[in-house]
């Protein structure tokens, strides 16, 4: 249910990503910086998590109207622009760039406080997807999704983008206790002896000390 509230959240994100008109302050050549937080709901942040950045869509002005066109990397990939709201278009290119080994324009790791910055970007529609973690973390990864640089905001432009996706805390495994068992060697602890011939040498010494009885008894009818 999380994960599904969570897709519904960055879906509401990429809806702010139809710039249907320009507004006031809009710069072609202006360059823009994501910024990814990852928390839980608790606000638990998640560190060491790789995050990858893809340029998905190239920018184009078509009647005054800031449109995006799929970049040479995912040209391939038969998915159309035209609805940034369409279900499931981050994870179709998502599942392209694993596909077809597409390398990222650039990538990082969160910090302590959960947070990435992308920086020095030019206009562009792009992805960030997450590629596990660089040290083990018990937390769910977040789910591809779609940001443009710029994006609107009222009637202006903005450049340095934030994005918040929220994940789940895992539970930690417990660590099972090794099972104990018993010496299996057949060996005296005190002096290194195997155990098989204590019997042995008993059972022998027994028959020697019944024989030299009948021996000393025989000797002595003897002499009688």
């Amino acid at each position: 249910m999380r994960k599904t509230m969570m897709r519904i959240a960055l879906a509401a994100l990429a809806l702010m990503l139809a710039c249907s008109a320009l507004a006031a302050g809009f710069d072609m050549d202006r360059a823009g910086s994501i910024s990814v937080l990852i928390h839980t709901a608790k606000d638990q942040k998640v560190k060491n998590a790789k995050i990858e950045l893809y340029l998905v869509g190239e920018p184009k002005i078509v009647d005054s109207n800031l449109v995006f066109e799929l970049s040479d990397a995912f040209a391939g990939s038969g998915v159309s622009l035209g609805d940034l709201n369409s279900a499931g278009l981050a994870d179709r290119l998502s599942l392209y760039a694993e596909r077809m080994d597409v390398a990222p324009v650039t990538t990082a790791t969160t910090g302590n406080d959960g947070r990435v910055l992308f920086g020095d970007l030019p206009v562009g529609l792009y992805m960030v997807k997450q590629d596990g973690f660089a040290q083990q973390e018990y937390f769910t990864e977040i789910a591809p999704f779609l940001v443009s640089v710029p994006m609107t905001q009222g009637n202006e432009w903005v450049y340095a983008i934030d994005a918040s996706p929220k994940v789940d805390a895992c539970p930690k495994p417990t660590a099972t206790p090794e099972p104990t068992t018993a010496p299996t060697d057949e060996k005296l602890p005190q002096t290194g002896m195997l155990r098989w011939p204590i019997p042995v040498l008993g059972v022998g010494g027994l028959v020697l000390f019944i024989l030299g009885w009948a021996l000393c008894f025989m000797k002595k009818r003897n002499d009688a």
